[in-house]
């Protein structure tokens, strides 16, 4: 058997010797260092990510709070300006007299609303004029 031959073991096995040395230092000195080092590099990212996500929640969670405040206070006012003993309160303004006036001060914040706020708001706003009932029926 050629194989087993004493002639030839001796430099298969200083091949072999040879072949692992190298492939051993060259994944302990280049691979490895360089795969550990994206290894803590993605953890040091997502840690990062993690404690800003954590921040961002907060802040969005302070920000909602000042907001349900403020529109809670808003809507309050609304509820306020929609009663019916609103308009009769006034001095200036009687109940048999023809609101044309206060129409017309509608168009116009209805028209301010649609040039400087988003649709999608001025959708949430039921509106109910009577000068627009009245040119709409006819």
């Amino acid at each position: 058997m050629p194989q087993l031959d004493f002639t030839i073991i001796f430099t298969q096995i200083f091949w072999l010797v040879l072949v692992f040395i190298f492939c051993y230092s060259f994944i302990i000195h280049i691979f490895l260092p360089k795969f550990l080092l994206a290894l803590r590099s993605r953890t040091l990212i997502i840690q990062c990510n993690k404690r800003e996500l954590l921040n961002l929640k907060n802040n969005f969670a302070v920000n909602q709070n000042e907001l349900s405040k403020i529109l809670s206070s808003g809507l309050s006012k609304i509820k306020f300006f929609h009663s019916v003993n609103f308009l009769t309160n006034f001095k200036y303004i009687s109940p048999n007299r023809n609101l044309e006036i206060l129409d017309i001060k509608l168009i116009k914040v209805t028209l301010d609303l649609m040039l400087y706020c988003d649709e999608k708001v001025l959708n949430c706003i039921p509106f109910f004029s009577k000068t627009y009932n009245t040119f709409n029926c006819k």
